[in-house]
């Protein structure tokens, strides 16, 4: 099993904002949401950085394995307006940034983030 920096390391790039499921009554609009398909998101140690996006600063603290519904409870809470796409587990790299709980690792170069009330979905490019 590699260390939690390896595992780390392997999600730093660029990726493309590819899609996003709704999944909070209080999230941007759809128009607001729309302008960001396309757009690249840069993940760096400490912070991603990206055209659309407000930046987010933060440390990964810990690596570990979750469950889908777990996941999307502890991020949106119990009211979620509609399910996301995620596998049924998942690795989460947990961050100390309460605006991004963590980043899922999909797997095959696509990770999510909540943003804003939705779940973004980007590929590595």
């Amino acid at each position: 099993m590699p260390v939690k920096s390896d595992v780390v390391l392997s999600l730093y790039g660029d990726y493309t904002i590819t899609r996003y499921v709704t999944l909070s009554s209080k999230a941007l609009s759809a128009e607001e949401l729309n302008t960001l398909l396309g757009t690249i998101v840069k993940f760096q140690a400490t912070s991603l950085t990206g055209t659309g996006i407000d930046p987010l600063t933060y440390e990964i603290y810990q690596v570990e394995r979750q469950l889908r519904d777990d996941f999307v409870f502890r991020v949106f809470g119990p009211d979620v307006k509609t399910h996301s796409n995620l596998p049924e587990s998942f690795t989460v790299h947990k961050t100390d940034n309460e605006n991004c709980y963590g980043i899922v690792e999909i797997g095959n170069g696509e990770i999510a983030i909540p943003y804003k009330g939705v779940l973004l979905y980007m590929k590595r490019n």
